[in-house]
This record gives C-alpha cells, structure tokens and sequence, in this order.
C-alpha cells in the first residue's frame, strides 16, 4: 500500500534568495533546499538583474537576460542524513550527484515538448519523472514516464496567501526534495 505524505515549503519572495528553503511533514523540519553561487559577485548580477530589474519593469530587458544566462544557479539539498548537489550544466540542465556520484540529472524545457506536457525532466537512474507544467496553478502534477501519478503540488500562491507551497506525493524509491528542487527550477528560476 502506498503512503501519500504532503511535503510543505514556502518560497522566498527575492527569487535571488541563498537562505534555506525549508521543507517540513507536519510541522517538523526534514530538509533544507539552497542557492549556491560560485561568488558573491555573481550572486550580485543575479540579485540585481532578476529581483532588482524585476521590481521596476514587467517586461526584462534584453541585456538583463543575456546576464541572467551567464549565471550558474546550483543547489544544495539535505535531507534526513543525505545530502545532494544540483549543479547546472548548460542553460537548462542541472547534474544531480550525491557525494561524488552523479546519480542522475534535470531539463527544463523553456517551451513545452510536442506533446505538450514536459515543463521538467528528472532523470534518476532508472527513473524518469515529469513535472507536467510550467504554470503556477492549484494542481501541478508528478507523473512517470509511462503516465503513473506520483504526486501533485498545490499552492496558495495561486490563491494569492502566503506562497507556500504542497507535495502531496505518494512515496516510492525516490527522494521527495529533488521533485521539489525541480520545481523550485521551473518555477522560480525564470530567465
């Protein structure tokens, strides 16, 4: 029989944040979820052209996205007694490794695959999931490869409340945090 657990995490309201995300199953902290940039002056040109640039236009300006593309965003996750790095390899690729293993790897799909249902690629060893859009709605749906539902996010940020944000994931051999990683990418990662 599987177990739905509800992961629950709230995001920061500068998406250039390197605070900890924290990830709690009823009240109780189980992980953290981190930006890591390789110096501060980077850190610095992503603050300025994401959040700062951000706050004064609706639209960025071109120059602003050149700059954005030539930041590495990395993240750090922990979680229980393990501990894995998100390394960004190219634009929209991230590396997932777990000490020095690569164990598997994350795509963002700027624009929606033919059939219309990628918005984030985890490949994880043997596994394959899907985090089906790139909108931040009430129901976001985790799916495998061959169309199982796994898990749904839900978010009162749609609603317009606190921006915190829901896992309800039936559990397998997967860790929850990587999905929630991969859809803090999508979803608060926006170039």
């Amino acid at each position: 029989m599987k177990i739905m657990i509800e992961y629950i995490f709230k995001l920061p309201v500068i998406k250039s944040s390197s605070k900890p995300i924290i990830i709690k199953v009823e009240k109780e902290k189980i992980g953290t979820i981190k930006r890591k940039y390789d110096n501060f002056i980077m850190h610095g040109i992503d603050f300025f052209a994401r959040d700062v640039v951000s706050f004064f236009t609706f639209v960025r300006p071109l120059w602003c996205i050149v700059l954005l593309t030539s930041i590495k965003i990395n993240m750090e996750i922990n979680f229980n007694d393990h501990h894995f790095l998100l390394t960004q390899n190219g634009i929209n690729q991230w590396i997932i490794s777990q000490g020095q293993e690569h164990i598997g790897s994350i795509i963002r799909h700027e624009i929606q695959r033919a059939d219309d249902i990628a918005a984030v690629e985890i490949f994880l060893k043997d596994k394959n999931l899907i985090i089906t859009s790139s909108e931040l709605g009430p129901d976001v749906e985790v799916i495998t490869a061959d169309g199982k539902h796994i898990g749904t996010f839900k978010s009162d940020l749609y609603h317009l409340k606190d921006g915190v944000f829901s896992l309800q994931y039936i559990e397998e051999d997967l860790f929850a945090p990587l999905i929630i990683a991969s859809f803090f990418i999508n979803n608060y990662i926006p170039i």
